[in-house]
């Protein structure tokens, strides 16, 4: 996988992923579903195709597990934590002066207030600062690396505490650094958190090799953490799935639609890739998936982790932003029993699809069906093909032998349609 980097000064390190920025009747009506009939039909009008018949009888043969979206889909339970934090402009008085602090990563005409993340052991989140001040002829631009507190983990589930809302972050300084074409110097970062609460605040104290120390400016600070479902069914290697995510403490920001993974060939049990695909946030503007990856780690809670990287985390601003995420995975589906989650577990070859025949003795239907040994069908009747509510379950036939005869009463019914499902 590629790499991710910012140009300038102190630029974005290594992260592993790069972004990228009417009614139907007869044929038409078996060949929009996929159904092979046997039998006769009576059309929507009431008319039928033969003359005095008593009864009209129609066995529509259905293979469910082959028709799209007829599989039972899965949930499965999603967070995401972005590395990046927003940082509030921030306000220093001191002589009766008051001096505001500012950051972006793209430019002052709309700052993002982002700190995006570095991946330094020493400093982990990078931004541009402009300080004005009523001392300062023109405002002073820089930039400005921090370390902050990312490896708290209090609650011990492998995901730091910085990012995670529930738990919160105790007041914890640490060391940084800034430079700008007037000097450079060091920095402090005094960060605070409370648990369940999405917002903090950072005392960043800078010092100037040429002047000193220079006032202290207090700054809030956010976390983008999103919780939510992802829906999915469990197909051989590539897994279309669907996300509905709220951002956590504010439900009104979301971000909902496809997501796209794929087994890894030699590790396909224990760990998939994020591919290309296009959610919404709750505006409606697109948040374009780029990439990813993600594999069963014990050293986390949750039963797959990784990272991933939105093209364009929040396009609201004009700038590529808040793009690389922490992702974690819940999965308790596990139908087989095998220990290994559906979401990446292999999917039984379906049995083929079995013939239905029939011949009509006195007041009965007797209907042959031929299948797969040990699979279990489900016969349905309808007295109306038109309408898709009026099916209801007949019985269910488990076949002993390959082929076996169900006898069905027919009653007075003017009409009356049948169909198989399986499994």
């Amino acid at each position: 996988m590629g790499a991710v980097f910012r140009d300038g000064g102190i630029g974005r390190r290594q992260i592993g992923l790069e972004p990228v920025p009417g009614r139907r009747l007869g044929s038409e009506f078996r060949r929009d579903l996929g159904i092979a009939a046997i039998g006769t039909l009576r059309n929507g009008c009431g008319e039928t195709y033969q003359g005095d018949v008593r009864l009209l009888l129609a066995l529509l043969l259905i293979w469910l597990s082959a028709m799209p979206g007829t599989a039972a889909s899965r949930n499965a339970q999603v967070r995401l934590f972005c590395l990046s934090l927003k940082v509030e402009p921030g306000v220093a008085r001191e002589f009766g002066l008051e001096s505001t602090l500012t950051f972006t990563s793209s430019d002052f005409a709309s700052p993002n207030h982002e700190f995006y993340p570095l991946f330094e052991d020493d400093l982990t989140h990078a931004t541009i600062f402009r300080m004005e001040s009523a001392q300062f002829p023109e405002p002073l631009l820089g930039e400005m690396a921090l370390l902050a507190p990312d490896t708290l983990d209090g609650n011990t589930n492998g995901i730091p505490d910085l990012y995670e809302v529930a738990v919160g972050v105790p007041s914890t300084t640490l060391d940084g650094l800034w430079i700008s074409d007037l000097g450079r110097g060091t920095a402090q970062a005094t960060w605070h958190r409370e648990a369940g609460q999405l917002r903090g605040s950072v005392k960043i104290q800078m010092t100037s090799d040429e002047f000193g120390v220079l006032p202290a400016f207090t700054h809030a600070f956010e976390i983008l953490e999103y919780g939510g479902t992802l829906s999915y069914v469990p197909e051989t290697n590539a897994i279309r799935g669907t996300v509905d995510l709220k951002r956590v403490g504010i439900d009104a920001q979301r971000l909902s639609g496809p997501m796209i993974f794929t087994r890894e060939a030699t590790n396909r049990f224990r760990q998939f890739a994020i591919g290309e695909s296009q959610i919404t946030n709750e505006l409606g503007q697109v948040v374009g998936v780029s990439l990813g990856e993600v594999e069963r780690d014990t050293d986390y809670s949750m039963d797959f982790f990784g990272a991933m990287a939105f093209a364009n985390g929040d396009p609201a601003t004009p700038e590529i932003d808040y793009e690389l995420f922490y992702i974690g995975i819940n999965d308790p589906n596990d139908t087989d029993g095998d220990g290994i989650s559906d979401l990446t577990d292999d999917v039984e070859a379906p049995p083929p699809p079995p013939s239905l025949t029939l011949r009509l003795e006195g007041a009965d239907a007797r209907l042959t069906l031929k299948g797969a040994v040990g699979v279990t069908y489900t016969l349905q009747r309808s007295g109306d093909l038109m309408d898709p509510e009026a099916w209801i379950n007949d019985r269910t036939i488990r076949l002993e032998t390959a082929s076996q005869e169900v006898t069905v009463p027919l009653g007075n019914s003017e009409a009356r349609f049948w169909r198989l499902r399986w499994p």
